[in-house]
């Protein structure tokens, strides 16, 4: 009897054995779980600020959510709008791919109205190029659904000037070292359409820049003046 308890007393022994590895490695893949959701949620509150878009409307708090990187970096990925004042309501809360800006003021964002209507829209810094063509991720103000759109037409002007005086937005940018331009824009139906660009070409071994003009004639660009000027 005794003989035949040893191995029923090994057996138990094994299961626990078992039991206790299975256990540890099911905390573990929890852990590892838990890492992964920590490592994967990094996103934290960078930058907030009040502002009124519209005497209209009430103040709205615009937080910034994202990370800072070791060499100085700033990517946001999230921007909370709320009501500045009494219940903070949550208005909306947009998502977008990371920026990069080594802004640590506003982190690129920038409050303003983009289309002239009165209302303040948003932008917000998408990237730092080598070139001084700084893009941006863009929102107008929504009246009917009282949201901020995403607007993609306005994505493909860099480094815009918007002036509400004259209704124009214009944008300076670099398509190499040696040629330059400068643009300008109006809103024709709704849509930022290209009226005129300004390009200049710096030629050093002529000792020239060359220029040349385009405008929208007949509903597209064409060049109408080109001139030289000596450096």
């Amino acid at each position: 009897m005794a003989k035949e308890s040893i191995p029923i007393l090994l057996i138990c022994i094994l299961n626990v054995i078992t039991g206790c590895a299975s256990s540890s490695s099911a905390v573990n893949e929890r852990i590892q779980e838990s890492k992964d959701l920590v490592g994967n949620s990094t996103s934290l509150p960078l930058f907030t600020i009040d502002r009124s878009i519209n005497s209209s409307l009430p103040v709205l708090n615009f937080k910034l959510y994202g990370t800072t990187t070791d060499d100085n970096w700033n990517n946001v990925d999230k921007i909370v709008v709320s009501k500045a004042e009494g219940s903070h309501q949550v208005m909306q809360e947009i998502t977008f791919d990371d920026t990069t800006t080594p802004d640590k003021e506003s982190f690129g964002l920038v409050v303003e109205d983009m289309n002239f209507d009165g209302y303040s829209d948003i932008r917000i810094q998408a990237d730092t190029p080598a070139a001084p063509n700084i893009p941006y991720y863009y929102w107008l103000w929504d009246i009917q659904s009282s949201q901020f759109v995403r607007n993609t037409d306005l994505e493909q002007i860099t480094s815009p000037e918007f002036d509400s005086k004259n209704k124009v937005i214009t944008s300076f940018g670099r398509s190499s070292a040696a040629e330059h331009f400068r643009e300008t824009y109006k809103y024709v139906n709704g849509i930022p359409t290209l009226l005129r660009r300004m390009t200049e070409i710096i030629d050093p071994e002529a000792h020239l820049v060359h220029y040349v003009v385009e405008e929208r004639v007949d509903n597209s660009v064409k060049v109408t003046k080109k001139y030289d000027e000596s450096l």
